[in-house]
């Protein structure tokens, strides 16, 4: 339909399948987030001498559970946040847009 009307790939691509798309790009921009987040914690367990994952290593190797449950609140919370506060700005201005 939208070739029907306009002739520009370029004006066709921009308003019809981007849109169309932000729904699955975000999804995955958020996946890769919090994947992103694991493997840099799991790098800090195995090769760092500090951050997050150090300390939640030296909790587990103490079995100090209450400080390995504060250390894991802290990285679901710092990633919830960013989440709320980028991702999903990100996303309200998008739909907002496309919406109109």
């Amino acid at each position: 339909m939208g070739r029907a009307f306009t002739d520009s790939r370029l004006r066709v691509f921009r308003l019809i399948v981007l849109p169309m798309l932000y729904p699955y790009i975000l999804a995955a921009l958020r996946s890769s987030f919090e994947v992103a987040w694991k493997v840099v914690i799991l790098g800090e367990v195995f090769g760092a001498v500090d951050g997050v994952g150090y300390m939640l290593w030296l909790a587990f190797s103490s079995y100090d559970v209450s400080r390995m449950l504060a250390w894991t609140a802290y990285c679901a919370m710092l990633i919830a946040a960013f989440d709320h506060l980028v991702f999903a700005t990100i996303d309200r201005r998008l739909v907002r847009r496309w919406r109109r």
